[in-house]
This record gives structure tokens, C-alpha cells and sequence, in this order.
């Protein structure tokens, strides 16, 4: 579920502000989260004003300690998005890790080691594959990677660790710089845990 830290983030560290249509999608977003895990609380999803009440200062108060912090960590949604394969010809078990997007157009964070979001040639620009998407490479032999396939992927273990170097707003569309510093891999009997923060992107 979308929380909007992402816009959050582009918030606490730049001019960027979302409108009030977008604050009110965003704290209605935090009202089914809540009663997702708690059950009703007393506030309809019908009444913007009450869900503003109940949620819009926590909102602020946790846009307020984002601009303190630029390390952050998330759960990449792998499993929805391709997961990772071994390529037994390079000898890598490769990934392209999604990270949530401040705009909903997309097109919003990058960084090094990120796909490029467009590809310009002589003929044109298009949209390569897995764009947008960190490269992660991380050297493994057969037997190691036919072990892990027996195993078996455990998602919920997954995380990525990054810090924000850069917000800026292109026109209306807001950007993000990221340096992606750590990445795990969860599985069912162990995690790999890749250090990131020597070597960018592609690091095998």
C-alpha cells in the first residue's frame, strides 16, 4: 500500500509540495492501512475532513522528521516485478530492483547504477527494458545459485537500504538522486546481504 513517503521524501528535501487532492489521497491511504490492521476506528473513509483530523498530524510530523534523515529502507515489490535469475553464462545471479516513484508518471528517481528511463539514438527514444530499475549483479557459481533454487525465495525478507543525495523539480515533475547502499535477498533458509556502498551498480 502506498503511503506517499516517497512524496514525503521529495518534500522534506526540496520545494516540491503536493496539492491538496494528492494530501487527501495520501491520508486515505493511511486510513486503510489502520483499519486494515486494526479494524474501525470510528472514521469513515466517506469523510475526508475526519481522516484529515486523525491523520493529517502525523502526516506532518513525519514529513518533518524526514528532513533529518536521508537514509531510508524499503521492501522492493520483486516478486510482482521479475524477481532475480541466475546467468549461468556470466556466472551472476542478476536483478533489477523496482523502487517506488515520487510522481505517478514515473520517470522520478534514478541514480548510478539505474537502468536509463529512455535510450536516444539516431532514430528516436524509446524505453529500454527493466528502466528505471537498479542493476544488481552478484558473482555466484552453479552449485551456489542451484542450492538457493531449491530453497526457495522468501520476499519478505527483502530489503533495500539507500540515501537521498538529490531532490530537484523538473517543470511540475518531481526528481530523486538515490545511492542505493545495501541490498538483501531474502530465502527460505538464509538472506543475502550485498554491500553496495564501495561499488555501484552492476557490482559483479
Amino acid at each position: 500500500m502506498d503511503t506517499c513517503d516517497m512524496q514525503l521524501l521529495a518534500m522534506a528535501h526540496s520545494a516540491y509540495r503536493i496539492d491538496a487532492d494528492k494530501r487527501q489521497w495520501c491520508l486515505r491511504q493511511w486510513w486503510l492501512m489502520d483499519t486494515k490492521a486494526h479494524g474501525a476506528n470510528g472514521v469513515s473513509g466517506d469523510d475526508p475532513a475526519a481522516i484529515e483530523r486523525r491523520y493529517g498530524p502525523a502526516f506532518d510530523a513525519r514529513l518533518q522528521r524526514f528532513k533529518a534523515i536521508r537514509r531510508f529502507a524499503i521492501r522492493p515489490t520483486f516478486q510482482a516485478l521479475g524477481d532475480v535469475a541466475y546467468r549461468a553464462d556470466r556466472g551472476v545471479l542478476e536483478g533489477f530492483i523496482p523502487m517506488p516513484q515520487v510522481s505517478a508518471a514515473g520517470q522520478s528517481v534514478t541514480g548510478k547504477g539505474f537502468v536509463p528511463w529512455v535510450h536516444r539514438t539516431a532514430g528516436g527514444v524509446s524505453s529500454p527494458p527493466n528502466a528505471g530499475r537498479f542493476h544488481l549483479l552478484i558473482r555466484m557459481n552453479a552449485q551456489e545459485a542451484a542450492k538457493l533454487a531449491r530453497q526457495g525465495r522468501s520476499y519478505r525478507d527483502d530489503l533495500v537500504v539507500f540515501s537521498v543525495n538529490r531532490v530537484w523539480v523538473d517543470g511540475t515533475v518531481p526528481k530523486m538522486d538515490v545511492t542505493i547502499e545495501k541490498v538483501r535477498l531474502g530465502y527460505r533458509d538464509e538472506t543475502i546481504d550485498v554491500d553496495l556502498t564501495h561499488t555501484q551498480g552492476a557490482p559483479a
